[in-house]
């Protein structure tokens, strides 16, 4: 995952995006190229510019992602004087200013699976091979909202006593939620030899089927 600083040359603004790579050179823009970061306009400390230079810091149950910003245009306040620009770093240099800010998101924040009343939604993962023994979310439910959860195996049949009506349901806002059925939070075993080839080891394989309603998905874990 990267920040992108955009320098937008016609109005000599700065904003910054969110990219990503799986093998670290071909890069791709997140959010259809929309700013992670933008300046927040008159008023502020960083009216025109905001920039990322440092990855972000985990802090408790927060990320902290620090951040460059600028009251002034990115380089009006040097080349604006030729252009007869009458902005306020060009005619008095005393209104260019620099200072550092700083961004808080929940842990794991970048992207969340939502689902909005009136509607509800149903998450089923990819069949899963683990030997950890707990479901663990981050998540956040919105008043009246929920999330179960129910472990079924490759053919989509539903475990023994892991089933949406076994599961405790959970309905706050936790970064480490571990989920039980019936106060049990250990995940059915997978079966540890594997099976002769040609035949699918499918008894080692789980999938996890979500039902969300007004809330937030943001990450899950088998820990």
């Amino acid at each position: 995952m990267g920040f992108l600083p955009i320098l937008h040359y016609v109005s000599n603004t700065m904003d910054v995006r969110l990219v990503y790579s799986r093998d670290g050179k071909m890069w791709h823009h997140l959010n259809k190229r929309q700013p992670f970061l933008r300046p927040r306009g008159e008023g502020h400390w960083d009216r025109y510019m905001v920039t990322i230079s440092h990855g972000p810091i985990e802090v408790g149950d927060e990320l902290y992602i620090y951040h460059g910003g600028a009251i002034n245009h990115h380089d009006w306040w040097i080349t604006g004087e030729r252009e007869d620009l009458q902005e306020p770093e060009v005619l008095d240099r005393k209104n260019v200013n620099y200072a550092l800010g700083l961004v808080k998101l929940r842990l794991d924040g970048f992207a969340s699976l939502d689902a909005r009343a009136p509607r509800r939604g149903i998450l089923i993962t990819r069949p899963l091979i683990s030997d950890g023994t707990q479901l663990m979310v981050n998540a956040r439910c919105q008043a009246g909202g929920s999330i179960c959860a129910e472990i079924v195996n490759l053919r989509d049949e539903v475990f023994p006593g892991y089933s949406r009506e076994d599961c405790v349901v959970f309905q706050g806002d936790d970064v480490r939620h571990v989920f039980s059925w019936k106060g049990n939070s250990n995940l059915p075993p997978a079966r540890t030899r594997k099976a002769d080839y040609p035949q699918p080891e499918f008894e080692r394989y789980r999938k996890i089927r979500f039902y969300v309603d007004r809330a937030e998905l943001y990450s899950l874990t088998i820990c």
